[in-house]
This record gives C-alpha cells, sequence and structure tokens, in this order.
C-alpha cells in the first residue's frame, strides 16, 4: 500500500490491523518484517495527509480571517 495508491483511510485500516494482529501475537516471525514496512509506509502517508489538511485549514482560515478585518 502506498501513499499515492491509498486513501487516508485504508492506510489508517492497515495500522489498526498489524496493530491488532501484533497484539494478538498472531504474527509469524516471517511475516513481521513486511508488516512493519507496511505499517510504516502507512503511517508516514497518514501523517502526511494530516499536515496537508492542517496547511489547507490554516490557509483558509486565515485568509477568512483576513477578509473579515
Amino acid at each position: 500500500m502506498t501513499q499515492e495508491t491509498s486513501t487516508y483511510t485504508q492506510n489508517y485500516d492497515n495500522l489498526e490491523r498489524v496493530a491488532a494482529a501484533l497484539r494478538e501475537g498472531s504474527v509469524d516471525i516471517d511475516q513481521l518484517i513486511p508488516m512493519v514496512e507496511s505499517a510504516v509506509a502507512s503511517f508516514k502517508a497518514c501523517k502526511d495527509r494530516i499536515k496537508q489538511v492542517q496547511e489547507m485549514l490554516g490557509q483558509t482560515l486565515s485568509g477568512e480571517l483576513s477578509e473579515a478585518e
């Protein structure tokens, strides 16, 4: 799953699945590295998307505040 081909929700769901599998202890050692790599990629994608939304909101709100003055 990559940032370009998946949504925030898909990445978040992937993080939830990986976390649940790790909590349950049901991860085969051979699956651990690919799961962690997938989780790291999903985390970065979610973090980047949140940053984009925060920046967009900041720009939108600062524009609205400037127009109100």
